[in-house]
């Protein structure tokens, strides 16, 4: 890995790993570009770093194979709705701590209410799930959700959209398909913290009752 400089390649870094370790060296190649920097002594004014341009290829393109999971609001118990155009998380999910190289990506989503309510849903990234517990979501599974939330901090709007419960509505949410991967379960490599993603619902009515559910698709080593 290195620079090119006035058209000459300026080696930074070297890999190694022949004969020399036992397992797979780079176990997640779909992570994302990234750019530190960071003084190593005491120094009398701050360092800076401009960033351009990047990018990645792939000779033989990328298409995700791995396990396929679900979770969702239990049937007989939907999400109360209390307020009207407050929004309450139904489903929430998250990289195990001790599996944050996974990539997880979401394939599905689906929400509904069941009275005669507009409604917004929310996928929500970074957001703090309040109230409920996490659920690992198998031995097998890099992935732990939490269906029991009362409500959500923070985070940031990735996509939402509106349904209605009359029964020309569907519950499906589309996600495109060219762009699933920008809703990959990401972490915070400086901190090994986990980002939530959370599916939220409001609706225009209080009182409401709400069920909603997410799919994904997990691989790792």
């Amino acid at each position: 890995m290195g620079f090119n400089i006035g058209g000459e390649f300026v080696l930074a870094h070297s890999f190694h790993h022949a004969n020399q370790i036992e397992g797979t060296y780079l176990t997640t190649a779909s992570l994302p570009l990234r750019y530190e920097i960071f003084n190593v002594g005491n120094l009398s004014t701050s360092g800076t770093l401009k960033q351009i341009c990047s990018t990645v290829l792939s000779e033989g393109g990328y298409e995700l194979r791995g396990s396929q999971q679900s979770i969702g609001t239990p049937i007989t118990t939907g999400k109360s709705l209390a307020n009207a155009g407050t929004a309450y998380p139904l489903v929430s999910l998250k990289l195990k701590s001790n599996r944050l190289d996974a990539i997880v990506i979401p394939s599905a989503v689906s929400a509904l209410t069941i009275d005669t309510s507009i409604c917004e849903w929310k996928l929500i990234k970074g957001a703090t799930t309040l109230g409920g517990s996490w659920t690992s979501a198998g031995d097998d599974s890099y992935v732990e959700y939490n269906i029991g939330g009362t409500g959500i901090s923070g985070g940031t709007v990735i996509a939402k959209g509106f349904l209605s419960s009359s029964n020309q509505s569907t519950s499906q949410i589309n996600l495109p398909k060219g762009e699933v991967l920008r809703f990959q379960l990401e972490r915070n490599s400086f901190t090994s913290t986990p980002t939530e993603l959370t599916l939220a619902i409001a609706a225009s009515t209080p009182s409401e009752i709400a069920y909603g559910s997410l799919d994904w698709e997990e691989v790792g080593r």
